[in-house]
């Protein structure tokens, strides 16, 4: 049985005058679904009522993919993205690109019936609204995180003035006056330049954070292995102070990412350092870090694991964010501004990548970066869209690709619609079985109180 009844405009662009006829009838056989069903006979047509009845907005799209002033196709790609479309179609072959396209379902032309074609509709009109509601959201998000990314680099530039005044003044009382200065006001003064100090790290490090998403340097090939090497050569003075044993397993050739240099070897350098900093500090202990690069299918892997006091599986989320810490500022490991882990998520997801980790306290950890590699082809990916403050909305905004995260969401949202529809279905069916009983029992229903 088809599902409630719910009144819809229906375009039917069919240039076959049986494939009209036999539609219309499918649509308007058994009780009445409250449909409108307009039909075109070819694209030109199709175009010209859905821009004449933006008012009267139509519910779906019917559309036959070979009409005689054009490919289906192409109406398609223009349309799909404000009307929710179902392709009737001769052949399964062209089904994979038409939903590459933009259709939210098909039929196939001779092989439905009236259930079949109520469902690919309601289907499609449920799909299509999940999908806008799920766009204008991410819409409103990228708008969000550039007015907060503004407001971050604005309120840092607005802080570091007075800081440099607290910090120059407190200097210069101190040379000043240094010598008269009792113990406890000299131990003050000195208090008051080391939160300075602090406070000025905190504002690097959130300018820093601010300027990943903000910055447009074009993607260029970045060698791993190459760039990797650098990094590990910048903090040789490190390697050797901290006593650590560093370890490399990189592959012979060199694997390629397209991507931001600068930003790569950002995410290199904070994961290693980040792996160097919480080593065991115990004068026996024998502290390393192994760091390897592989190829898994199209993906570059890096791969940073050491031996050092790890954390609770619990926390793997809490790392990740910024200005949180696992250990008080006053321990060995509560040095630095907490900014490196969430700085490194920020160039990972910048590059399409995904970043994690796994660990047990007392047993180290190892961190995974995973970097998609060039397509087969060796083209460039199109660059980043990125909401620009103050920006006029353009028509397509609402076009824009949505992210795998994302995509997984919408697959959840239809599947929950679909699961909402199919008990609607059933419960219409159940309400209605006492009804056709007692008809077919030639009584009349009972009054349900």
């Amino acid at each position: 049985m088809p599902s409630a009844k719910t009144a819809k405009r229906i375009l039917l662009i069919e240039d076959d005058e049986f494939d009209q006829v036999l539609i219309s009838r499918t649509i308007s056989r058994g009780d009445a679904l409250g449909w409108e069903l307009v039909t075109a006979g070819s694209l030109a047509e199709g175009h010209e009522l859905i821009d004449e009845n933006e008012s009267g907005h139509f519910s779906c799209v019917l559309l036959d993919l070979n009409l005689p002033d054009g490919v289906g196709l192409d109406f398609l790609r223009e349309r799909a993205a404000h009307l929710p479309i179902v392709v009737l179609t001769g052949a399964d072959e062209t089904v994979k690109e038409c939903l590459a396209s933009g259709a939210q379902d098909y039929l196939v032309k001779g092989n439905f019936d009236r259930d079949a074609l109520v469902r690919a509709v309601d289907y499609s009109v449920e799909r299509f609204r999940l999908h806008r509601t799920l766009v204008e959201q991410s819409e409103h998000l990228r708008a969000s995180n550039a007015d907060l990314e503004q407001f971050a680099s604005l309120a840092s530039h607005d802080l570091r003035e007075p800081l440099r005044t607290i910090s120059a003044f407190t200097h210069l009382v101190l040379e000043r006056e240094g010598d008269t200065l009792s113990d406890r006001s000299r131990s003050d003064l000195d208090r008051i330049t080391q939160a300075a100090e602090r406070m000025n790290s905190l504002i690097h490090a959130l300018l820093d954070l601010s300027s990943i998403s903000r910055v447009s340097r074009p993607f260029s090939l970045v060698k791993i292995k190459e760039n990797l090497q650098l990094v590990i050569d910048d903090l040789e003075a490190s390697i050797a102070e901290s006593g650590i044993d560093m370890r490399l397993d990189l592959p012979e050739g060199e694997l390629a990412v397209w991507g931001d240099s600068i930003q790569l070897r950002q995410l290199f350098q904070n994961l290693v350092s980040n792996a160097i900093r919480y080593r065991k500090r115990d004068e026996d202990a024998e502290s390393w870090v192994e760091v390897a690069v592989q190829a898994e299918d199209d993906n570059a892997l890096l791969v940073v694991k050491d031996n050092g006091v790890g954390f609770a599986p619990e926390q793997r989320e809490r790392i990740f964010l910024p200005f949180r810490r696992l250990h008080s500022r006053s321990s060995a490991y509560g040095k630095g501004t907490g900014i490196g882990l969430a700085m490194a998520t920020k160039i990972v997801n910048r590059h399409g990548g995904e970043l994690w980790a796994e660990s047990e306290p007392g047993e180290g950890s190892t961190f995974f970066a995973r970097l998609p590699l060039p397509s087969a082809k060796g083209q460039s990916p199109p660059p980043l869209e990125r909401s620009t403050p103050g920006r006029k909305k353009k028509a397509s905004d609402s076009d824009l690709p949505l992210d795998g995260e994302q995509r997984r969401q919408v697959a959840r949202d239809i599947i929950a619609a679909d699961k909402a529809i199919e008990r609607a279905r059933t419960e219409s069916d159940d309400a209605q079985a006492p009804a056709r009983q007692s008809s077919d029992d030639g009584q009349a229903p009972a009054r349900q109180s």
